[in-house]
This record gives structure tokens, C-alpha cells and sequence, in this order.
């Protein structure tokens, strides 16, 4: 009897290290950041799906928000400084960049803060993330226009694409998305998450912790709160993006495009890098419904979005420069998840703000850089 015991408690002892060191292991690969419930990083707003939380900050002391719920580690004075020049990048994850654990800091828009500030010598550059997970263009124009507009900028970024794809997926402005936070209690979501983070067994146990995050932090990302379940490599979501004009896409261009006429900034269009290539052997490992097909389609209207946002941008005389050309598919430029085709790597968000950065420059004018 005393045997038995003892052998289910080693055998329980070592599935245990053995599902510790693949939880591990799964955390490095997708992430740790991911942990995070979005109900914590996000919040209520009336006027949009939802916000950066302000005053956030995550449990790796990467990622934090200033007062206004952007992605800056300081807070905007208003009226602008006569001395500073301010830019605002918008877009969606891809601008938000959590992905490879990346500090404020190291994530392109920090690294764009720092090459512009590191050759002027009497204007100071600030660059304000304003981007938010699932973000359309359309959103990015709402949310300028509500929490963006009184900073007084002076340039303004568009980075999008890929999720004008993945979540319009028809001709009208009422998005898949909805105003996902009514429903919550944030109070409660912040117990259950302050409870992960200081729990003994749960902070030293990766195993527990996703355990305890499969239990009590289901239904609470934002594709399963706000987007429907469209945010799928599925060949239903990509014969609704064939079929998508565009129409909600070119209309939050061209609201931009007025817009900067009338607030007085210099609008500049960044189409989306990714790296479908790549991961489309993994795609169709982990979803045999993926065919080939599905994987042109896919790579197909990602340069027609690509190619609409160009010829807006000709007709109007917009800036436009297409970042999938700039990081040329480069591996080592994308986060290593096998199943992640669009976001970089900490080498890849600083080879994109260099390259912004000699991109922007003339637009700036010799007698600030």
C-alpha cells in the first residue's frame, strides 16, 4: 500500500516538473507578456471598442501607459512647448508592439523617439504610441479625433492594414468589433489578476499560473470580448476580406488626410510588413482546413490593402512607404512564433525606426534635425 502511494506521488511529482518545464518552455515561446488578461491593459470608453487602461502597468515592468492611456512613459504638456515637435503613431498591435517582451523603450516608436532626439540639438522630438490591439484605421481616425487631437501634433503616423482586413471583412463602419467592456466588472477582472501576481505558489509556478489563467481568464482577451471570433487564418474570414471594397478603409484615410489639412500636421502612411511566407508551413500544420488557396487569397489582399492605401496616398500627395519592402521578409526582423507573421522582434522594431526615421526627416526640416 505504502508503495503504491509512494509511486503515484512520484509520478505525480514528475508530471508535474514535466508540465512545469513545457510551461515554461510555451511561456518563453509565446510570450510572457500574453498572461496578461486584456481586461487589465484595456478599458471602458464610450466612444470606442475600448482604450489602454491609463496609469497601466504590467507584470514584467515592460509595458506601462501614462495618464492619458498611451504607450509613453511621461505625460504631454498642453499648450505644446514652442521647442518640441510631436509626433502621434497610430495604429494596432503591430504599433502597440508587446510582442518579444519589448520595453516602452525598445519598441519602434520608442526607438524612433530616441534617434530623432539623439541628432537634434535644440528641438525635442516626442513620439506618442496611441495604438491599441485590433485597431482599424477607422478606430485610429475616432480615436484622434477623442483623445488625440487637443496634443497639438505635428505629425501624425499611420501603420495599418492587416487589421483593416481581418476585422472589417464587409462593407460597413459598425466593424465586428463592439464596446466590449460593458459587461465586465474591471474590479473583479484586477482581484483575480492581483491574485495571480502575488500568490506564492502561483507566482513561482508557470504551470499553475496558466492553469489558473485557462480558469479564470477565459473570455476576457479582446478577440474573445471584442472581435467576434473573426481573427482567424480561415478561409470564411478570407472570402469575407475578398469581398470587403475597402470603403471603411479609404474613408479613414482620406478623414486623416482632412483632417490634416484643417489641424495643421504633416500626415504620413506606413503600409504593414509581414511574413506570410514564412509562417504558412506552420499554418497549415496547426489548421489542415488552411490550403494553399486560402494562403494566396490571404497574401493576395494583403497588397490589395497595400496598393489602396499607395494610390490614396499618390493622388493626395501623402508620404507613403511601404515597411514590407523596408524589412524585405527578413526572419530575424519578426517575433519567433511560428504562427506570427506581422510582429518584430526587438531587432526588427529598431530597423523599422531607423529607417523611418531617414524616411521622416526631410519631412521635418533641416532646421529642427
Amino acid at each position: 500500500m505504502k508503495k503504491n502511494i509512494l509511486l503515484l506521488l512520484l509520478t505525480f511529482v514528475f508530471l508535474f516538473v514535466l508540465g512545469e518545464i513545457g510551461a515554461r518552455l510555451w511561456a518563453k515561446f509565446r510570450n510572457p507578456v500574453s498572461t496578461v488578461p486584456d481586461k487589465i491593459r484595456y478599458t471602458y470608453y464610450p466612444y470606442l471598442p475600448y482604450v489602454p487602461t491609463p496609469n497601466y502597468r504590467d507584470a514584467t515592468k515592460s509595458i506601462y501607459h501614462n495618464l492619458r492611456g498611451f504607450r509613453n512613459s511621461y505625460e504631454f504638456i498642453i499648450p505644446k512647448p514652442s521647442n518640441v515637435y510631436r509626433i502621434v503613431c497610430m495604429g494596432g498591435s503591430t504599433t502597440y508592439s508587446d510582442y518579444d517582451n519589448a520595453s516602452n523603450q525598445e519598441i519602434w516608436t520608442g526607438r524612433l523617439e530616441h534617434y530623432l532626439n539623439e541628432n537634434s540639438t535644440s528641438t525635442k522630438f516626442e513620439v506618442i504610441n496611441a495604438s491599441a490591439h485590433n485597431y482599424t484605421a477607422y478606430l485610429n481616425l475616432i480615436d484622434y479625433l477623442t483623445r488625440v487631437r487637443d496634443l497639438q501634433v505635428d505629425m501624425v503616423i499611420l501603420y495599418q492594414g492587416v487589421n483593416d482586413l481581418y476585422f472589417n471583412g464587409f462593407d460597413s463602419i459598425t466593424f465586428a468589433h463592439s464596446n466590449a467592456f460593458v459587461r465586465f466588472d474591471p474590479d473583479h477582472v484586477n482581484k483575480i489578476y492581483f491574485r495571480m501576481n502575488h500568490s506564492f505558489f502561483l507566482k513561482h509556478s508557470e504551470l499553475l499560473k496558466r492553469m489558473y489563467a485557462m480558469v479564470f481568464f477565459h473570455g476576457l482577451t479582446l478577440n474573445e470580448m471584442a472581435t467576434k471570433n473573426v481573427h482567424y487564418y480561415s478561409a470564411h474570414n478570407i472570402n469575407n476580406i475578398k469581398n470587403d471594397s475597402l470603403i471603411t478603409f479609404s474613408k479613414a484615410i482620406e478623414g486623416f488626410i482632412g483632417l490634416s489639412h484643417v489641424d495643421n500636421f504633416q500626415l504620413v502612411l506606413l503600409s504593414q510588413a509581414y511574413q506570410y511566407e514564412k509562417f504558412e508551413k506552420s499554418l497549415f500544420k496547426f489548421n489542415p482546413a488552411f490550403t494553399r488557396q486560402n494562403s494566396d487569397d490571404l497574401i493576395s489582399e494583403t497588397k490589395r490593402i497595400r496598393n489602396k492605401m499607395e494610390k490614396i496616398a499618390g493622388k493626395n500627395k501623402i508620404p507613403f512607404l511601404d515597411m514590407n519592402i523596408v524589412l524585405k521578409q527578413n526572419q530575424e526582423f519578426f517575433y519567433g512564433n511560428p504562427l506570427d507573421a506581422v510582429h518584430f522582434s526587438k531587432k526588427g522594431e529598431d530597423y523599422f525606426a531607423l529607417n523611418l526615421y531617414d524616411f521622416i526627416k526631410p519631412l521635418i526640416g533641416s532646421s529642427k534635425i
